[in-house]
């Protein structure tokens, strides 16, 4: 299996000089990442509090699980689209919907 990346925080900081782009980006990034790690979907520790440490962080294919996986290809587009449209950043009833039909299968 190819290992690629799935979602990386330095690109997306420098998509804008603003300070309150760059920390909107970091909230999506740890809202992300904790439901990854709260959820059992990822085989790596990304972040050990409720902050990023590593500001160069990056997810690739072969840090998640492959139910992290599915949820990512089947979801995190979804996730993100409804923030886009006003949706609170902490909302990932997008991703447990997706995770609750991947488990129950």
């Amino acid at each position: 299996m190819d290992n690629f990346s799935i979602m990386s925080l330095e690109p997306l900081l420098k998509g804008s000089k603003s300070k309150v782009y760059q920390a909107q980006v970091i909230r999506v990034v740890e809202t992300f990442i904790r439901f990854l790690q709260e959820h059992a979907l990822c085989n790596k520790t990304f972040m050990t509090g409720d902050r990023l440490d590593d500001m160069t962080v990056r997810i690739m294919r072969s840090d998640l699980t492959d139910e992290g996986f599915e949820v990512v290809r089947l979801a995190m587009n979804k996730w993100l689209r409804g923030h886009d449209r006003g949706k609170p950043i902490e909302d990932v009833s997008v991703l447990e919907k997706e995770l609750k039909k991947l488990r129950s299968k």
